[in-house]
């Protein structure tokens, strides 16, 4: 069996079981540490939190277990059928970033490493003015990113394997200089009712400025915007990946 997947939501369906399986505590862990600095201690207690692209719900089940309340937003149902039984206490939303609409109702809003899958600076705006809208007044949006200065697109050029018991992921990363996208080129081999099945697919990343990011949240209304380089600002931590987390807020209107 065999296909193309074309968009990233055809392929979190297929890849969702593994990937339910690929988050470490260590990997999980890391992330709530990120959090906490730059999020989580700045909420009132029992805050309202949406998590935006949320995939399978491990971090949804982390902020469950220290008492906040939690929402899930994800465009891929196998994903959020994974984030169901992770996190039962969750509210889980089948929505895209680019297009969700929900009521000003959150304390804070955050993502993990998802948002270079949009493409162009307008459809980045549009998530930014959605997360807006859904936010209280003085609400807290962070998420973190691979942008051109920490990150140019070039190194992500090659090719790379993942081998293991279930399944085998091979893939090779091409650019588009001129857009500063990477496309990454996939097989994906997975060991089903004892027979190997392929799946192949194309994921696209977009590697925007630091300055195309902050433009665009102060567009829709942000302030306080501020960005922390991982290995310059953050807890150092071997782990961690060249990205840099941005957090800013929704003004109190007077």
């Amino acid at each position: 069996m065999s296909f193309i997947s074309p968009t990233p939501a055809d392929f979190y369906n297929v890849f969702a079981a593994i990937q339910n399986q690929r988050k470490s505590p260590e990997d999980i862990q890391l992330t709530m540490r990120f959090l906490e600095q730059l999020f989580l201690q700045y909420l009132p207690e029992k805050a309202h939190i949406l998590d935006l692209c949320c995939g399978t719900g491990c971090f949804l089940k982390e902020l469950e277990n220290r008492g906040y309340k939690t929402t899930g937003i994800d465009v891929v149902e196998a994903l959020l059928n994974y984030a169901r039984e992770n996190a039962p206490n969750s509210q889980l939303l089948l929505e895209d970033a680019r297009s969700f609409q929900l009521p000003p109702t959150f304390d804070g809003v955050f993502s993990q490493m998802s948002l270079n899958q949009i493409l162009t600076v307008k459809e980045l705006t549009s998530v930014f003015q959605n997360v807006y809208n859904a936010l209280l007044e003085n609400g807290l949006f962070v998420f973190n990113v691979f942008v051109e200065e920490s990150y140019p697109y070039e190194k992500r050029i090659g090719e790379h394997a993942e081998i293991k018991d279930e399944y085998v992921r091979a893939t090779i990363a091409s650019t588009h200089p001129e857009e500063r996208v990477v496309e990454y080129h996939t097989s994906l081999f997975r060991l089903i009712d004892g027979e190997w099945q392929r799946s192949n697919y194309i994921i696209s990343n977009k590697h925007f400025t630091i300055a195309e990011i902050q433009s665009a949240l102060k567009n829709v209304g942000f302030i306080e915007i501020s960005y922390y380089d991982y290995e310059k600002d953050l807890t150092p931590s071997k782990e961690r990946q060249p990205g840099v987390a941005f957090s800013s807020r929704k003004p109190l209107i007077r």
